[in-house]
């Protein structure tokens, strides 16, 4: 996929993500809003908009057909300097939404429990998933958060909102466990 307009070459860019068509008009709109990314990605609107000039402040979204990047090759920082010293923070919350990054461990929940809702959970979960899920996703390897709640037509708001275990930069999503996709409403 090329690189939108002006975004940072691969020598200086970790991590490009693209246009997602998410099946319905509002998700779709949501997840491909620069205000969904930076909060997933947990980066600065305007280091965002630096490394893809393409984009703008305001009335900022991806377009089809392009690249765009959210992550610095330096993960120790995350703006573009000209100077040789570095900043001393790290950016540990970028997260990788295709690659789960956490090793697994032992499942919190071996026996089918059912929810508030009647429907039977899955085994195994991680703790804390919504007592209204009613809809539920085994993790695979290399799955990742945004990913997943792309693919089952949720926003990743929702997504980490129903699993709150997962982490916001999804670092403790497992492999071979259940996560909720979707919930009732109300309870």
């Amino acid at each position: 996929m090329p690189r939108a307009s002006g975004t940072l070459s691969s020598s200086k860019c970790d991590k490009y993500i693209e246009y997602i068509n998410a099946g319905r008009d509002e998700i779709t709109q949501i997840v491909n809003g620069c205000s969904s990314i930076v909060q997933f990605y947990d980066i600065n609107v305007d280091d965002f908009v630096k490394w893809n000039p393409s984009l703008k402040r305001d009335n900022c979204k991806l377009s089809k057909g392009y690249s765009y990047c959210v992550s610095l090759k330096n993960a120790g920082s995350t703006t573009l300097s000209t100077s040789t010293t570095e900043s001393s923070s790290t950016n540990t919350a970028v997260a990788s939404e295709f690659q789960t990054t956490a090793d697994e461990p032992d499942p919190t929940s071996t026996e089918p429990t059912p929810t508030s809702t009647g429907v039977e959970t899955p085994t195994p979960t991680q703790s804390g998933i919504d007592s209204n899920c009613t809809k539920f996703y085994k993790v695979v390897k290399d799955d990742g958060c945004y990913a997943i709640a792309i693919h089952n037509g949720i926003t990743p708001a929702d997504f980490h909102q129903y699993n709150p275990a997962v982490k916001n930069d999804c670092s403790e999503l497992w492999p071979d466990h259940y996560v909720c996709v979707g919930v009732t409403n109300g309870a």
